[in-house]
């Protein structure tokens, strides 16, 4: 849900920096923050607190780290390529979200006073038929396995809904078998057919 009121909304500490305040200004729409639905605060089961938060251009330095974490497999899981460097124009393609048809959500920590992110969830609303969208996750991976993924992609799910989007779809490995796991938690009805020998598409109906 988005809030009417700039004062409501929760943000990161570091967010009121010049970078944040600039980009703030940016994604005002109507009056509201176009990102005010993408924040969210959540505790994991083993106690540990994360945020959920749009993405910014000033995370930059943070997607390199994310990037450096994956394993081989998590980067051809999520990019259908074995890409070993994560360059700074595709980074930057990553970094521009327009919040309006694209909407990029990342999850972060704190450890020792900086923020690192751990997860980032994405999806692309198509020009012609916006209630459609293409939709990514990928979480680092040291923390697969500790439900970060499903409650972020949960979160994406809601926000997408609320602003009109009526099914997510995506091309997904056979042999990524965490991914249909964790479409089978979402509690949103979706369905698989087959795209060619080792990719499957899937759909998901957010009802």
């Amino acid at each position: 849900m988005a809030l009417g009121a700039r004062e409501k909304l929760r943000l990161p500490p570091d967010f009121g920096k010049a970078e944040g305040r600039d980009e703030e200004e940016r994604l005002v729409v109507g009056g509201v923050l176009a990102i005010d639905d993408c924040f969210k605060n959540v505790r994991l089961k083993n106690g540990i607190e994360i945020v959920f938060r749009a993405i910014r251009h000033g995370d930059k330095e943070r997607m390199h780290e994310l990037f450096d974490s994956f394993s081989p497999q998590t980067v051809y899981f999520r990019f259908f390529a074995p890409i070993g460097v994560m360059t700074d124009e595709a980074l930057e393609h990553y970094l521009d979200v327009d919040f309006v048809h694209a909407v990029a959500i990342v999850a972060s920590v704190r450890k020792g006073g900086k923020e690192h992110l751990i997860a980032v969830a994405r999806y692309y609303a198509d020009e012609k038929k916006p209630e459609m969208a293409e939709y990514a996750i990928v979480v680092a991976d040291d923390w697969q396995g500790r439900g970060v993924g499903t409650k972020l992609m949960k979160h994406l799910c809601r926000v997408a809904k609320g602003r009109g989007v009526k099914v997510f779809h995506a091309l997904v490995f056979k042999e990524n078998g965490e991914m249909f796991k964790l479409l089978g938690r979402l509690g949103y009805p979706w369905e698989k057919r087959k795209f060619d020998e080792d990719v499957e598409r899937v759909e998901v109906y957010l009802k």
